[in-house]
């Protein structure tokens, strides 16, 4: 038998029924006001009854209760935000209901539909703020994406960038809610995303919003004077996923997703990053993959970039170096491309090695480094390809230049 009187921890001494009815009746007065789309809104009126709630004592823990419908005001705040308040409106709302906010997206899509970049953006100053609060003993969640919605449709893109600007290190923060992406790592490895492979206009405009806004929050302490280089940006990230080459589809989708990229924007191509250097010195600069499928999509790679921006294969990087020295130094199968349109690489040493790029082919492997016999006919390859493409270069040339290049190296 129960009885007569049953209490439940965390429910003892109820709220007062006076206390909640005047709070329920301020609310639905608040709520009145919103919803009547005949009239202007009173603002001042509104802050008014927002300001009697802040003389009513609340629980330190809102909760749902038989005596008050939406005691977190989730339900008062989505229909406040369908009305665009004033920040100041906004602010007395956030105030008195401070976890009308937490884990509700909901909110952020009503802001994005009705309300204005500004209101976005103060919704999710607040949100992080609540988060510090209750998390200063665990910082787990302070690493969490705190917007990895951002990808919906249902935010905008002027809504996108003013959580961007608030907090731009989001992007590239893991959520659980992504399969444990960031969300730019989820618009470019993810399984969703590759099967996809069309983007509107809308999600193409957030995705160079978050290359922006992971670039700024890499290099915030020292932006380059040169201003922002998304397509630096997109090769890192793309060339840091450890299987990329090893992953067709992935690897497919990356290089569309470059392709998309050189139709709209070709502009981010012809730019360098604050060392000076071009996408296509940061592609080369990396050792290229040795697998057989992997050295397809790296040859694709260095096609795009080339199209984007040919004249970045007869410049030098920061040390002096052409594109065609780190792609014989780092494995890149692109030796032709390059020539195409730069035939003058080979007649020029690489300031590395003060090798020419044949001499830099043929010592590419020593002797003491074992190598596969495929590896060692491929470098050999080079070197013959290179010779014959500048037939200039005599035997006794060659033989002089070599040893003097391998003296160096030893």
């Amino acid at each position: 038998m129960f009885p007569t009187t049953t209490t439940f921890t965390g429910y003892e001494n109820e709220d007062d029924p006076s206390y909640c009815h005047k709070r329920v009746e301020i609310k639905s007065n608040i709520e009145d006001m919103l919803l009547d789309h005949e009239s202007s809104i009173d603002w001042d009126s509104i802050n008014s009854l927002f300001q009697q709630l802040t003389t009513l004592p609340s629980s330190p823990t809102p909760r749902y209760s038989s005596t008050e419908d939406d005691p977190m005001g989730r339900l008062l705040l989505g229909s406040l935000l369908s009305r665009n308040p004033p920040a100041r409106t906004l602010q007395a709302a956030l105030e008195i209901f401070p976890e009308s906010l937490y884990r509700n997206p909901a909110a952020y899509f009503t802001a994005c539909c009705y309300g204005t970049p500004e209101l976005v953006a103060q919704m999710l100053q607040h949100t992080l703020k609540v988060r510090h609060n209750k998390n200063k003993n665990n910082s787990d969640e302070d690493n969490e994406c705190p917007f990895p919605w951002i990808l919906s449709s249902h935010v905008s893109v002027d809504g996108a960038k003013a959580l961007l600007e608030v907090y731009p290190q989001g992007v590239l923060q893991k959520s659980s809610y992504l399969s444990s992406h960031s969300p730019l790592d989820y618009f470019l490895t993810s399984t969703e995303m590759i099967e996809k492979r069309t983007i509107d206009v809308t999600m193409w405009n957030k995705f160079k919003l978050m290359l922006v806004a992971a670039e700024y929050s890499e290099n915030a302490s020292s932006l380059p004077s040169c201003g922002l280089s998304p397509a630096h940006t997109l090769l890192k990230r793309i060339l840091s996923c450890s299987d990329f080459w090893a992953d067709p589809k992935r690897a497919q989708h990356c290089l569309w997703l470059l392709q998309q990229l050189r139709w709209t924007d070709q502009w981010v191509f012809e730019k360098v990053d604050q060392d000076g250097n071009y996408p296509l010195h940061v592609v080369l600069r990396r050792p290229c993959t040795k697998d057989s499928s992997g050295l397809v999509a790296a040859r694709e790679l260095i096609k795009i970039l080339l199209k984007a921006h040919a004249l970045s294969a007869q410049h030098q990087d920061t040390n002096g170096r052409l594109a065609l020295h780190m792609a014989i130094e780092n494995g890149w199968p692109c030796h032709d491309l390059l020539l195409s349109v730069f035939p003058e690489a080979l007649d020029i040493r690489d300031p590395k090695t003060e090798l020419y790029p044949f001499q830099a082919a043929a010592t590419a492997h020593q002797p003491s480094t074992p190598v596969s016999s495929s590896t060692m006919l491929s470098s050999l390859d080079v070197t013959f390809e290179l010779l014959r493409a500048n037939p200039v270069h005599t035997t006794a040339r060659f033989q002089v230049k070599l040893g003097r290049g391998v003296e160096a190296q030893a």
